[in-house]
């Protein structure tokens, strides 16, 4: 058991420069994480054996970086025995193979990550930070091959079918932003940011004349059936900032001060 509360991290690569260059992004994305690293399938297998038993009685989640294509056989055999034990591994591939084969045979044996090694070092850093939060780590470009390949085999099973089972654009939307790589939170807040700014173009222009600005012709009296679904819809802390910038942009109000 390592001395250290971030566990094992075992690189298995055959190439020396390549193991090396990851065990340095592990190495940061994860400081302080013991490194073990291994040339060949046997030899990974043969340290999983010699320590699964000791690990299985408690401790941190410990990382495994696998290639697929090793000089004694296939990565994914060493995925699917880590994958035997996830309360102890999270088992990521990191391979230059991007076609579907390789990709959903890793994921069907239980590969809780795939990233290529053609990322910038930042950017793989980026991605194996996500393991913290509970996200796949997944290079982008692997993330649209897998958004495609379901949406290709939904319309291969069940056909073009009613316009209800067709994705909507906002599905068709927050697809794209997975695949470009953002997180749910980061589309969560641009979600926010859009709907505010369509709040503001739909409905204040409408409605500026009622806005309680000094020196407006509105009443507060007359603006508030305006105030009440705007708050509703915004929040009392954005409703607030909509009117006040409103205000801000007439010739001759001034900002909101009372909500």
């Amino acid at each position: 058991m390592p001395e250290n509360e971030t566990g094992y991290g075992l690189i298995v690569e055959d190439h020396a420069d390549t193991r090396a260059w990851l065990a340095r992004m592990l190495g940061s994305a994860f400081p302080g994480i013991a490194l073990v690293e291994m040339a060949t399938k046997r030899a990974a297998q043969a340290w999983v054996a010699a320590h699964v038993s000791e690990l299985s009685r408690g401790g941190p989640q410990h990382i495994a970086l696998v290639d697929i294509g090793l000089p004694d056989g296939s990565g994914i055999e060493i995925v699917r025995e880590l994958a035997k034990h996830p309360e102890i591994f999270t088992p990521i591939v990191t391979t230059i193979y991007d076609d579907d084969q390789h990709l959903f045979d890793a994921i069907a044996v239980g590969a809780q990550g795939y990233l290529l090694k053609d990322q910038h070092p930042d950017t793989l850093i980026q991605y194996l930070h996500r393991i913290d939060g509970g996200e796949p780590p997944l290079s982008p470009s692997i993330a649209r091959r897998m958004l495609e390949h379901f949406a290709h085999a939904r319309l291969a099973v069940a056909g073009p079918g009613p316009d209800h089972e067709k994705l909507t654009p906002r599905e068709e939307e927050v697809l794209r932003l997975l695949g470009r790589g953002l997180r749910v939170n980061e589309i969560t807040r641009r979600d926010r940011a859009a709907h505010r700014h369509r709040i503001r173009e739909k409905h204040l222009p409408q409605a500026q004349h009622l806005l309680p600005c000094r020196g407006g012709a509105g009443k507060r009296s007359g603006a508030g059936w305006f105030r009440r679904p705007v708050k509703a819809m915004l929040g009392q802390d954005e409703a607030r900032a909509a009117l006040t910038d409103t205000c801000a942009a007439s010739p001759d109000g001034a900002p909101l001060t009372e909500l």
